[in-house]
């Protein structure tokens, strides 16, 4: 896609392609050093695409850590006089070439932050409020859940562009927030230690001669990447290529064989984690019964059933008369096995009433059981939120099946 014509690719953001860029371009000049004439032609390409994506801060990041990493050498210290004004006046140009972006950054940023100062009391999908409110400043509300306590924490009269009021953000775009919105301080914690372990691994490269390349532009990627989600987000992509790095990395410096391993105690506690990644990649993918499934895998089985709802809703709508009712109930049906494993997914919700109105719609004889459901699933979006601006022509389409159903 090109929206603001800005290329996204298949990772669906302008920003998070300029994060895997960010990773992928470093990696590549190491490979070029390495010998091969199509590496040049790969960096020069990747280097195009960077600049395409319109990604300021990836490019500011790439610039800064290349210039700053050096100066993990004492000798160099006096270099930081004049590196950090040039960066500094460099970032001012980049805020000012776009400033209605900093501006809506901004705004998530405050946003954020009043949701962890004052965590807000959720209520999901069935009016049941959010048990566990009084522990997510320590566990956070999970992994791509930030959607809810965004919207419930944002301020009464948002000081945002009116091009951007409408906006439902499902992230802080700032990593710090979003890891404690997502884990929590138990989150933010175990972060930093793998964040020391790996920093703690470069120096160590950085010090032998042999490692010292290497470990130059595996640090400058992670470094950079780190540095421009700090004024955006990871998403799957470029999460992965990440770890991969911080791998390769930790792989530098690694004990040889026979030198001696992990302590048994620590072993074992890798085992554990190892088996209980596998189990739930087992459920991600679909290797283990569905109700295991749907308690291991909640997010994934939510967008199974929401992705086989739109596909029953597309082909009822190909389908007249009593097929067609046929149709839209089943996706109605997946729509709301989706939102009860999602339970502050308004858009499950939404889907589920307008599906539950087409089904009303294609046979009037036994509409009214229908509307009335549909009625229950805008009244439960609009307790989430009132101001919903998508519930207008809703509510509209059903008062419509409704004149024509009653006699």
């Amino acid at each position: 896609g090109v929206p603001d014509r800005r290329p996204t690719a298949t990772l669906g953001n302008a920003n998070v392609l300029g994060g895997w860029l960010l990773l992928t371009l470093p990696l590549t000049l190491l490979a070029w050093r390495a010998g091969g004439l199509a590496w040049p032609l790969f960096a020069l390409l990747q280097a195009l695409a960077l600049l395409a994506s319109g990604t300021r801060g990836a490019w500011l990041a790439l610039l800064a850590v290349a210039m700053l990493l050096p100066l993990l050498d004492r000798r160099h210290w006096r270099l930081l006089l004049l590196l950090l004004p040039l960066l500094a006046g460099l970032a001012a140009v980049l805020v000012a070439w776009r400033p209605e972006s900093v501006q809506d950054r901004a705004f998530l940023w405050r946003t954020a932050v009043q949701a962890l100062r004052e965590p807000p009391a959720l209520i999901d999908l069935n009016g049941t409020p959010d048990r566990a409110a009084s522990l997510r400043l320590w566990t956070g509300y999970g992994p791509d859940q930030q959607r809810a306590v965004l919207l419930a924490a944002r301020p009464q009269a948002p000081a945002v562009r009116a091009d951007a009021a409408d906006w439902e953000a499902d992230r802080a775009h700032q990593a710090l927030l979003d890891r404690l919105l997502e884990t929590g301080l138990a989150g933010l914690l175990a972060t930093l230690v793998a964040a020391l372990a790996i920093a703690a691994a470069l120096r160590r490269a950085l010090r032998d001669p042999q490692l010292r390349a290497e470990a130059r532009w595996l640090g400058l990627a992670l470094a950079a990447w780190v540095l421009h989600l700090q004024a955006g987000f990871a998403l799957t992509g470029d999460r992965t290529l990440g770890w991969v790095c911080a791998g390769l990395l930790l792989g530098l410096t690694a004990r040889p064989a026979g030198a001696g391993g992990a302590p048994i105690p620590l072993r074992a506690t890798a085992g554990v984690t190892a088996g209980a990644l596998l189990v739930l990649a087992a459920a991600a993918i679909g290797l283990v019964p569905e109700a295991w499934r749907q308690h291991l895998a909640p997010a994934q089985a939510a967008e199974a059933a929401f992705v086989q709802g739109q596909a029953y809703y597309a082909l009822a709508q190909q389908q007249p008369g009593s097929a067609g009712r046929a149709g839209f109930a089943a996706a109605a049906q997946a729509f709301e096995q989706a939102a009860s494993l999602r339970r502050y997914d308004r858009d499950a919700a939404r889907a589920a009433a307008s599906a539950r109105i087409e089904e009303a719609a294609a046979d009037l004889s036994v509409a009214v059981p229908a509307l009335d459901r549909a009625e229950h699933w805008i009244g439960v979006v609009e307790g989430l939120d009132p101001g919903d601006p998508r519930l207008v022509a809703i509510r509209e389409r059903a008062a419509e099946v409704r004149s024509r159903a009653t006699p």
